[in-house]
């Protein structure tokens, strides 16, 4: 139950925190508004190229069995999810892992 209250805190926040106006602004402030749905260590947010576009993953970290990443594109909106308890690979009805080129570590602790 723990582990669903902070998948859906993070949902939460990654909706209501990004207007769209800022790529940088509006990850700046979702990773502001990090609180108890993202691990005190391991958590991390990755900016990668995929299908031509800038996304960025949020990993929650290891505290969190099963916890999937969240895939969010420039205006932080949910494009989809990876691993997790489905063991997702796909975004957009493509293999993210095997398409994405990775850009940069934005954040981690």
């Amino acid at each position: 139950m723990k582990q669903l209250t902070l998948i859906f805190g993070l949902f939460g926040i990654l909706l209501y925190s990004c207007n769209g106006d800022n790529a940088d602004q509006c990850m700046d402030d979702t990773i502001a508004g990090f609180g108890n749905e993202i691990c005190p260590s391991g958590a991390s947010v990755i900016k990668y190229s995929f299908q031509d576009n800038d996304v960025y993953v949020i990993q929650p970290g290891n505290c969190i069995a099963d916890g999937a990443d969240t895939v969010l594109d420039v205006d932080c909106n949910i494009i989809g999810s990876l691993s997790g308890f489905a063991g997702a690979t796909d975004v957009n009805g493509e293999n993210f892992y095997d398409n994405a080129i990775y850009i940069e570590t934005v954040w981690q602790n």
